[in-house]
């Protein structure tokens, strides 16, 4: 502040003069040079942003649960063309091999890291990292909704729609 203060007498610029114009404020308390007296001493507005972050991760957690309770708890029937790749998927995902020309190495290494817990088989833990990526999504369409629109109830009630439509939710339940 003294460097500021001897740059000002150097031109003549009265100090308090300066700084009682809002624009010079509002700049000086963008760069943290003048400190925002009327937040710091404002106690109804602490953390504003805890209650849309835990709004997020409600809606994101609600998800999962729903997800945990329809999943596939283990490799699924060839009945169906469409299911094909699935049990592929959950086997290559298993030893680290490579299922398709285009190989999904991410998805296959990040869902390896889910073949270590300690519960049910290969399959049902392949299964659980979809829906882990799937409720991540939820609290990304949560995060660009809040983003967006600076609400956190149309956020919310988007991820959730998002979140419970048919196509995710069919996608989330099996490694797809």
């Amino acid at each position: 502040m003294p460097s500021l203060t001897l740059w000002l007498k150097q031109r003549n610029i009265c100090f308090k003069s300066w700084l009682s114009l809002p624009s010079c404020q509002s700049y000086l308390r963008c760069w943290g040079i003048l400190p925002d007296v009327k937040s710091s001493f404002d106690g109804s507005k602490r953390h504003p942003r805890v209650g849309t972050a835990l709004a997020g991760v409600g809606v994101a957690v609600f998800v999962f649960v729903l997800y945990l309770r329809t999943l596939a708890p283990t490799i699924l029937p060839y009945d169906s063309p469409d299911l094909l790749d699935v049990p592929m998927l959950q086997m290559q995902v298993c030893v680290l091999g490579m299922n398709h020309p285009t190989g999904y190495p991410s998805y296959i290494l990040f869902s390896h890291l889910f073949t270590y817990l300690p519960f049910g088989d290969c399959a049902y833990r392949v299964n659980l990292a979809s829906a882990t990526y799937a409720a991540l999504a939820v609290l990304s369409v949560f995060a660009a909704g809040y983003l967006l629109g600076r609400r956190s109830a149309a956020a919310a009630a988007a991820a959730l729609a998002f979140g419970v439509g048919v196509t995710l939710w069919s996608q989330a339940v099996i490694a797809e």
